[in-house]
């Protein structure tokens, strides 16, 4: 159960993982993790500081194939962090991909220290008005990892995921400078921030709604484009096919001519 508790700690992103917690600090490669359930793909998105996975140059964005030669692919997340974990100074052996080339990665575990984020409340509590639920502490995830995994990984948990991290970096900056007002002034431009971040996403959703329509009406006419090509064709083919059955026809009359006149000469 205490095993189970410590791995769930380190679930720090959405399909993120960093193996074997001891309160704050990890014993193993210190690697954050993402799993693509559609690809079924393992990538690697971070690497914490002063860790095994650091100092052997696990590259960002790298797909690992294999621990300890058994295949990723078929595995959760979780499966994958139980076999990563280990004691302090073993062993973990990795098949990693990136850039087309397969190497592999003998890394020796360690304790690694989990950078803690310090919490504020009353910013947590304007952030919770304007972001949606689920999505308040997400992390952004690498152009090198967003670029590699399937198209409806990228729709469903990457796009929202980077979209709202950015979102929430650009809101800490004015919740920042609204903090360097007078108390008396605060709550005013703290009130003022969150109406414009709520006007701001009811923005971008009609501009993706726009979108949106824009990409089915361009698909609809790629469609009919396709339909009228498609008819164009089979209406040329069936001039073809009565220009041939005209010609054919005219080679009977041509044979049946033929014959009467021979018959004319008997």
């Amino acid at each position: 159960m205490k095993k189970r508790f410590l791995i769930l700690m380190l679930s720090l992103f959405t399909f993120m993982s960093v193996a074997f917690a001891v309160e704050n600090q990890i014993c193993g490669i210190g690697a954050m993790l993402l799993k693509d359930p559609f690809g079924k793909k393992t990538f690697i998105t971070g690497v914490l500081p002063n860790s095994p996975a650091q100092q052997y140059h696990l590259p960002i964005g790298a797909e690992i194939i294999s621990v300890n030669e058994i295949k990723t692919k078929p595995l959760s997340l979780d499966q994958i962090a139980n076999m990563i974990i280990g004691e302090e100074g073993s062993k973990v052996n990795l098949l990693i991909k990136y850039n087309g080339n397969k190497t592999n990665y003998e890394i020796t575990r360690a304790r690694v220290n989990i950078p803690q984020e310090k919490m504020d409340k009353t910013f947590d509590i304007h952030w919770q008005q304007v972001v949606p639920e689920g999505l308040e502490n997400k992390t952004y995830i690498p152009d090198e990892v967003a670029s590699k995994v399937s198209r409806n990984y990228y729709a469903q948990v990457v796009a929202p995921t980077n979209y709202w991290a950015e979102r929430k970096i650009g809101f800490k900056k004015g919740y920042d400078a609204c903090m360097t007002y007078p108390k008396a002034d605060q709550s005013s431009c703290l009130m003022n921030l969150v109406n414009r971040e709520i006007a701001k996403t009811d923005s971008d959703r009609q501009a993706e709604i726009q979108e949106q329509m824009a990409r089915q009406q361009a698909t609809q006419n790629f469609v009919n484009t396709m339909n009228q090509i498609q008819t164009n064709t089979n209406l040329n083919n069936i001039n073809n096919s009565l220009q041939q059955q005209n010609f054919n026809l005219m080679n009977t009359n041509m044979q049946l001519y033929n014959i009467n006149n021979t018959l004319r000469g008997w």
